[in-house]
């Protein structure tokens, strides 16, 4: 029997939090093993950095948390954030269990949360890699990335989030490969706080470029959130490993294992894989581990980021 979604009208330190219930009847798992500390009231406590308004994501997760409350035989806790360092944060404080990160917020997250990744997810035509697009709006001039360069002083530039892969860091590395330095050669640069808000504000001409995730704006246009009459793509990063599910490595290994199965057997229930593709193109998960990500940190070297001040 599939769990019963509750919400609750809870704010924990800025996190609000949803909840699906296992069946009153939970039996202990497969596996026999003893549950881990945070997992003993039969809890799992799940949060997504961010790619779209917070609030709107995490309610349209909830045939994807019924689906892990019902393979799991555990409650279900998604919390909702403002920003990418706030799920950085809570993993780290020990209030979250597992969390969709993206690249380069997973690398933050494994050095100062203790966080492994598990799975990354299967982009359409079988993708295991996206990009971030570089977009003016339609009625710009701008049609190259030189153009770009050439008007930087005259435009406001939208990032995305100061922890987001293809909202700062590829592109950062991008524009620098050019010899524009984002923070002092456009007019203004600005962190817009999400995948939408950025192509919103290029489509809507509050800001004369941005970027945005690939597959995340073919998310947002099949939604109707933005139409794609209202940019123009004027270039992309490099190739970006796709984002990864990731555990507390403190969690009782045979639930992790638990776990990674769920996930990578989630495309074979139709309303949770449709839950977490409403703002990507993914297709379902397969196992990875943490070596997968190792080009997001030699980008970070490149750029002479430190990690422990990012978080």
């Amino acid at each position: 029997m599939m769990a019963q979604l509750r919400v609750l009208a809870l704010v924990l330190g800025g996190l609000i939090v949803f909840t699906a219930c296992a069946p009153s009847s939970a039996a202990p798992t497969s596996s026999g093993a003893s549950a881990p500390a945070s997992h003993q009231v039969g809890t799992f406590r799940i949060a997504a950095v961010p790619s779209a308004d917070s609030q709107q994501q995490v309610q349209g997760f909830g045939p994807f948390r019924d689906y892990l409350a019902s393979k799991l035989d555990v409650d279900v806790e998604q919390f909702v954030a403002s920003d990418y360092t706030s799920v950085i944060e809570a993993m780290r404080a020990k209030r979250i269990d597992a969390a969709w990160f993206g690249p380069f917020s997973y690398i933050l997250a494994a050095q100062e949360a203790n966080a492994q990744a598990v799975v990354a997810y299967i982009g359409a035509n079988d993708l295991t890699t996206y990009r971030t697009w570089f977009i003016v709006p339609a009625s710009s001039p701008i049609q190259t990335l030189d153009d770009l360069k050439a008007r930087a002083g005259e435009i406001t530039f939208a990032f995305v989030d100061p922890a987001s892969t293809s909202g700062n860091l590829y592109p950062r590395k991008k524009l620098q490969e050019m010899g524009l330095n984002p923070d002092t050669d456009f007019a203004e640069a600005i962190f817009a706080g999400g995948h939408d808000a950025s192509l919103l504000a290029v489509a809507n001409g509050r800001v004369g470029a941005g970027v945005v995730c690939d597959n995340c704006a073919e998310g947002f246009l099949a939604q109707g959130i933005a139409s794609r009459d209202a940019f123009r793509i004027i270039g992309e990063s490099d190739p970006i490993p796709n984002d990864p599910w990731a555990v507390r490595r403190d969690l009782e290994p045979a639930f992790v294992e638990q776990f990674r199965q769920a996930m990578i057997e989630v495309s074979s229930n139709p309303a949770a894989i449709k839950a977490l593709a409403a703002y990507s193109t993914l297709k379902g998960y397969q196992a990875i581990d943490d070596a997968r990500y190792d080009t997001v940190r030699d980008t970070a070297r490149l750029l002479n980021l430190d990690l422990a001040k990012m978080k």
